[in-house]
């Protein structure tokens, strides 16, 4: 089995401006809770930034904010020529000298009313067991190297907001106890104030999703406390210190109310709480030698099953991680499948759709090169549209090829059958000549008329056969300048016109404008069978505003039979 990890401890704790004399008092040692401390090694405390007088150094740093923002204010009133208002306020600091309370009736508290805990008590340690040497004792070197790690970390993170530290060695466990300012900029009054909420690492969130490709959820907004944990986690390892972050109980929660399990919610112990488990705990181990022998294998068993749950815990982690890269890799396949779908059936109704308009047709292979697609008889006219058509039928290019040869081949068998039937009818009107008959005029119009070009066809009125050259921008402008009114109008002879035309090239044509008036019908919420427009029912809540005419209704006739009958 692994070593256990050697977790990092950090706690937070607001604290109110009469609160920071009950830290000065227990850092003294002279007063609160001291059964979990050793006198003889009090005299080896350090206070690395301040000093014993907490309040001495609290006063001041509140008479300096204090200070600040009157000259602030001074100089507002200065640029606003406030002369009158100018000399009250200065008359005002002289009398109240530097007494912080004095200055609140001048300058108020550095700190909003509401906000009762202007101040952020903070421990942080590592696991007792990290500081032992080889014979169970603490190391020098090792308090040494977490002196240098806890500053640098307070310094980097919070630098002069940091207003007293002190080093504890005469407890179990060595830790470093600290008093933070945590201030901002009002942004109106753009006073120096301490704020918890608005300061830039206790004030900040970050909203997590479940899986990357998913929108953040706010459910899983992970707080400054638990970020505040993953920045000394990685500010010790950039260190090389082998040293990790404590139990991700708030991530781990989040996953179960994710995954819809019941969830007991765990409070933080805070560094007045620690203090007094600690003292209790102490008090506990001194009984005597064999009951902390007794204790110490307890507390050997409970390392251990503490490693054994980190282990299930960040195995459980594991397991949930690879679930989530399993589901996005599934995920992701399933979108690339449905897209390629998407584009091969794309590809297939526009390939089919030229060959049998004959923009393409089939190539029959040659000595030269494989069988393939060309452009037939109706080839696109601009160099725009045969580079889009191109470029559609790639995915899908071979399945048209066979598409192609199998039009290619009905093509041939029938002009197969035409020529026999004009050979035929050609002998026929020969033999009829021959014997100085006249031939029958459907035999003289059948080879007469044999290979000719096809009549023109007649259009159809107000059918709408879709131009092939038309682009999809020019398609949407001519169908929004279209009324409600004319839409339904070439409905009914589009349908009619597609029907009719059904061995012609032109079925395709009437075939696309039929699925384009029914679409803009759709988005505008027109119904073009009933001719009544319902814009509530629109799936393009503009384009239902585009047109506010209503197709006139059919009339309805009725008829009176008024025959009389003599009876």
């Amino acid at each position: 089995m692994t070593e256990p990890a050697n977790l990092i401890v950090l706690r937070y704790e607001r604290v109110t401006y009469h609160g920071v004399g009950g830290i000065e008092v227990h850092g003294k040692r002279q007063g609160g809770d001291l059964s979990n401390v050793d006198p003889t090694r009090t005299h080896l405390n350090e206070f690395p930034i301040g000093h014993a007088g907490l309040r001495e150094i609290v006063d001041a740093h509140i008479v300096q904010m204090q200070m600040d923002n009157a000259d602030r204010k001074r100089a507002s009133l200065k640029r606003r020529r406030r002369r009158t208002e100018l000399e009250e306020l200065d008359n005002a600091l002289e009398v109240a000298g530097d007494d912080p309370h004095a200055l609140a009736e001048v300058m108020g508290w550095p700190w909003d009313q509401k906000n009762v805990h202007p101040f952020t008590e903070g421990i942080l340690s590592v696991s007792h067991e990290w500081f032992l040497n080889q014979d169970g004792q603490i190391d020098v070197t090792k308090v040494d190297t977490f002196r240098e790690f806890a500053l640098g970390y307070l310094a980097e993170e919070f630098g002069d907001e940091v207003l007293y530290a002190r080093l504890d060695l005469d407890e179990k466990t060595p830790h470093l106890s600290f008093l933070i300012a945590p201030e901002h900029e009002n942004r109106k009054t753009k006073r120096r104030e301490l704020s918890h909420r608005q300061h830039r690492l206790f004030g900040m969130e970050e909203v997590q999703s479940l899986f990357d490709d998913e929108e953040p959820d706010p459910a899983l907004t992970r707080k400054s406390y638990e970020l505040l944990q993953d920045r000394v986690a990685d500010y010790a390892q950039a260190r090389g210190l082998d040293l990790v972050r404590g139990e991700r109980r708030a991530a781990q929660e989040r996953v179960q109310r994710q995954a819809g399990e019941e969830v007991t919610k765990r409070k933080n112990i805070s560094p007045s709480r620690g203090r007094e488990i600690a003292a209790i705990e102490a008090a506990e181990a001194t009984k005597d030698r064999e009951q902390a022998a007794m204790e110490k294998a307890a507390a050997e068993r409970d390392a251990l099953a503490a490693s054994n749950l980190r282990e299930e815990i960040s195995q459980a982690l594991d397991e949930a991680q690879a679930s989530r890269v399993a589901a996005e890799r599934e995920l992701r396949k399933a979108k690339e499948e449905r897209a390629a779908l998407a584009a091969r059936e794309e590809t297939l109704r526009i390939g089919t759709q030229a060959i049998i308009t004959e923009e393409l047709t089939y190539a029959p292979p040659t000595a030269e090169r494989a069988e393939g697609l060309t452009w037939g008889r109706n080839k696109p006219k601009t160099a725009e549209r045969r580079a889009w058509l191109s470029e559609k039928i790639k995915p899908a290019r071979d399945w048209l090829v066979g598409f192609a040869r199998s039009i290619f081949g009905f093509q041939q068998q029938r002009d197969a059958a035409l020529a026999d039937q004009e050979a035929r009818a050609q002998a026929i009107i020969e033999a009829e000549s021959r014997q100085g008959r006249k031939p029958a005029q459907t035999m003289l119009d059948l080879v007469n008329e044999a290979g000719a070009a096809p009549g023109k066809e007649l259009p159809i009125p107000n059918a709408w056969a879709l131009p092939r050259e038309m682009t999809a921008d020019q398609i949407d402008k001519h169908l929004a300048a279209m009324t409600n009114t004319s839409i339904c109008d070439a409905y009914a002879p589009t349908r009619d016109a597609r029907d009719l035309t059904e061995h012609s090239d032109m079925q395709a044509r009437y075939t696309a404008g039929l699925h384009h008036l029914l679409k803009e019908a759709e988005r505008r919420g027109l119904n073009v069978e009933l001719r009544e427009h319902h814009p509530a029912k629109a799936t393009d809540p503009k384009r239902a505003r585009l047109h506010a005419d209503s197709p006139p209704m059919a009339i309805h006739v009725v008829r009176y039979d008024r025959t009389l009958q003599r009876s």
